[in-house]
């Protein structure tokens, strides 16, 4: 029980087994997923699963050839033992066994809540249960912890202003400001050759604003401004304070989220694949970060006791 509330069953099973002895037995015999209509199962080294093609993503609906019906689509079937990289479909030649792995799938499913199946995807979007205390129009982070959770980030694709506050030696400095996401989708906000530069990767194509002058010592407030263009593209611009060093409109749209399942927003440091080829990660911020600003469209909440016990309680 969590908060009065029953919980579901815990299905997971540990992989750590497997990480010591190659040889280890599988931690389940059957696993079962369903996503936006598409559908597959494991079970005791055989895996089956449609050719089920979703409503609503468009880079799917263009590219992927499949059934658009659940009526019609095609179970294919793999051996996983013999082929692992699902190459061969021998679902003809064992039709008894896809209809074994099909009511297995049905009863799994069954199990775990998945029916009635939706495939289309502004139907699930549209279902989806918001944070009980949403990110404020104006967020303001601090250095020195580790990602910042996506759903603690502000969406971004209304317009938004992101506004590092540093300190600059007379040196110079260079490095993230932040950064969230990869080359297959995030942003960066950083200083190279001692200009200021904004990179956006929408989808995975690259777009870059860069200072026209370098950026001057002392305490700074460096700035990204970006907002939906009126032709479906956005237009972004940099700042010193108040002084625009960078501006420029770009037919990409500002993406409504960067990274599927969550990337993190990193403070004075990136990680893992960078979104830009600028730099190597962590290139770390040389000068000092007091804060991280993002602000977006919207009215503040009141700042009622209620909104104070849903924040609490989120976190």
């Amino acid at each position: 029980m969590v908060d009065g509330a029953p919980q579901a069953p815990f299905d997971g099973a540990s992989l750590l087994p497997t990480f010591t002895d190659p040889a280890a037995s599988a931690p389940r015999r059957t696993q079962y997923f369903e996503l936006l209509g598409s559908r597959s199962i494991y079970h005791d080294g055989w895996k089956a699963t449609t050719d089920h093609v979703s409503d609503g993503v468009v880079d799917e609906e263009r590219l992927l050839t499949g059934s658009r019906d659940f009526a019609t689509d095609h179970w294919a079937l793999f051996r996983l033992d013999e082929d692992f990289s699902e190459a061969t479909d021998v679902s003809g030649e064992h039709p008894g066994v896809v209809t074994r792995l099909r009511e297995l799938w049905s009863a799994e499913a069954g199990r775990n809540q998945v029916f009635p199946l939706v495939s289309e995807l502004m139907k699930r979007v549209g279902a989806l249960v918001g944070p009980t205390y949403p990110p404020r129009p104006r967020t303001v982070f601090l250095p020195g912890g580790g990602p910042v959770p996506d759903e603690s980030v502000p969406a971004l694709f209304g317009g938004f202003t992101i506004t590092a506050e540093v300190d600059v030696p007379a040196a110079g400095a260079e490095g993230v400001l932040c950064a969230l996401g990869d080359w297959s989708g995030g942003l960066a906000f950083y200083v190279v050759n001692g200009r200021l530069v904004f990179a956006l990767r929408p989808g995975g194509e690259l777009v870059r604003l860069a200072s026209r002058q370098p950026v001057p010592p002392g305490r700074q407030l460096l700035s990204v401004h970006g907002r939906p263009g009126a032709d479906g593209g956005c237009a972004l611009a940099l700042f010193h304070g108040a002084d625009a060093v960078a501006e420029a409109s770009f037919p990409q749209a500002l993406p409504v989220v960067h990274q599927h399942g969550g990337a993190g927003l990193c403070l004075g440091y990136d990680r893992a694949f960078p979104v830009t080829d600028d730099y190597r990660v962590p290139f770390r911020w040389t000068g000092t970060l007091h804060l991280l600003a993002v602000d977006t469209p919207g009215r503040a909440p009141e700042g009622t006791p209620e909104e104070l016990r849903a924040a609490l309680h989120a976190d």
